[in-house]
């Protein structure tokens, strides 16, 4: 068992085999008991261990320390979903997407570890400019003057529950990210967060146009709000990114690829460059030939998504050979974000592992030299500027923001959100090189099994917790 706060983790393990009963209240361990024994005279025994973990960086710690103790294990191998814990009450809120303003009901799922009936009070507390009313599945036929809360509500494990959110006249016609939450008390309290996000303007449509340009086959992506170019001659990258002010936010070499000065791909192709690479066939990152590979292109509709799909079947690579692989760069009229999604299908009759990857190299109509990185940093807002000092941030919730100089009033600039609580980014700034990358290091796949993964841009974002917030909704947005 771990708790953690701004000091830092701390726990406490025993071994299961000499406890017959534990008992957790209000955040931590208040009881332990061991079996009854009976004690000859002059007898001494050890009837359990505890220890006690006083100073950890993180919950795993705490689990490592157990497999090595009791378990006697000196390995452990951490997946996400051993990472996560169970709380004793807990929601599972369905995130809302709209484009266009109305009423919309969420899904509320409850989830209840402990097995007692326990009557809890629960109630919403809505986003700004929204009125939230809370309702059960089976209504109980007693009149509520608050339609918001619920009083002495005996909650059931997998109780359903809805939500009926309603727009005021405040809402405008445009992206926004509204987070409300649904807020628990008993002997003490959880606060379950909720968002509704309008994905972009109702009166805007996404146009995709089909041109040359320098001798390549060129799609352009308009929204109204942004414009990006797609070429599956230049390396299925995305070259090109323009805001509503007309910067653009990328660094490419188009129409010629060419390493980059103080970059680390020898096959640099810049702006989003699609890598994928594998360390076991001497094909690591910086000499990957992903984007020599032969590539088509074409136009993509998925729900309210448009956009370019980059498709290729790996012949150039050893890693992906024989490998379908589909890269889709997506995006919803008015809007500030753009999805990728590979579509990554193992036709083959063995199984493959390699790491795909989404390399960024940011820049404000070419110059980087104000370029500041933000990003949640060891569980810290953090601001990281150019140096003769390499930095390579590790965002702690996969989130990171490029932006233009450290003013908090001009947001111009880009962020890049990948999925998932463990690590799957990085940035790497040294003096004028700049560059961000998504990494997914968990693609192995079995003969004809399918992967996706997607990653989030958002072009010029207000503020950090916006980004935190699509991270956290990040596999329902498509």
């Amino acid at each position: 068992m771990a708790s953690s706060n701004e000091n830092g983790v701390k726990g406490q393990f025993w071994d299961l085999n000499e406890i017959e009963e534990v008992r957790v209240g209000m955040g931590q361990l208040i009881f332990l008991q061991s079996p009854s024994v009976i004690l000859e005279a002059g007898e001494t025994r050890r009837l359990t261990r505890i220890w006690m973990v006083c100073n950890a960086t993180d919950w795993t710690d705490v689990r490592r320390l157990y497999q090595a103790r009791v378990l006697r294990e000196q390995h452990l191998h951490i997946t996400e979903d051993m990472i996560k814990s169970r709380p004793a009450f807990d929601f599972d809120i369905s995130p809302v997407m709209m484009t266009s303003i109305g009423e919309h009901q969420i899904d509320v799922t409850a989830r209840k570890a402990l097995v007692a009936p326990l009557p809890v009070n629960l109630a919403v507390d809505a986003p700004k400019g929204w009125m939230a009313e809370l309702h059960l599945a089976e209504p109980s036929g007693n009149d509520r003057e608050d339609l918001s809360r619920l009083d002495g509500h005996p909650l059931q494990d997998q109780e359903l529950l809805s939500m009926k959110v309603i727009p005021t006249k405040d809402i405008q016609d445009r992206f926004a990210i509204h987070t409300g939450s649904l807020n628990l008390t008993l002997t003490s309290s959880r606060r379950t967060p909720f968002h509704i996000i309008q994905l972009g303007a109702s009166g805007n449509k996404v146009v995709v146009e089909e041109s040359e340009e320098e001798g390549l086959k060129v799609f352009t992506v308009r929204n109204g709000l942004t414009e990006f170019k797609v070429s599956a001659d230049y390396g299925g990258c995305l070259y090109s990114l323009k805001n509503s002010k007309g910067t653009e936010l990328l660094v490419s070499t188009f129409p010629t690829a060419e390493p980059k000065p103080g970059g680390m791909l020898q096959n640099y192709f810049g702006g989003v460059q699609p890598v994928i690479w594998d360390d076991a066939f001497d094909e690591d990152l910086t000499g990957a030939l992903t984007n020599r590979e032969k590539m088509k292109a074409k136009v993509i509709e998925h729900g309210v998504w448009k956009g370019v799909e980059v498709s290729w079947v790996g012949k150039v690579q050893v890693t992906t050979r024989g490998v379908k692989i589909r890269l889709q760069y997506l995006t919803t009229p008015g809007s500030p974000l753009i999805m990728t999604r590979w579509i990554i299908d193992n036709v083959t009759s063995a199984p493959v592992s390699f790491y795909p990857s989404l390399y960024v190299d940011p820049g404000f109509d070419g110059d980087p030299s104000q370029m500041v990185f933000r990003t949640e940093w060891e569980g810290r807002v953090t601001d990281i500027y150019s140096g003769q000092i390499p930095a390579v941030p590790i965002p702690s919730s996969n989130a990171l923001w490029v932006r233009k100089g450290d003013s908090d009033t001009d947001s111009e600039g880009l962020g890049v959100i990948s999925p998932g609580s463990l690590p799957g980014m990085m940035g790497i700034f040294l003096g004028p090189f700049m560059m961000m990358s998504t990494l997914d290091l968990t693609v192995k796949l079995q003969p004809k099994e399918t992967r996706e993964i997607v990653n989030c841009f958002v072009v010029n974002p207000e503020k950090q917790d916006d980004l935190a917030a699509l991270q956290s909704v990040l596999s329902d947005l498509l």
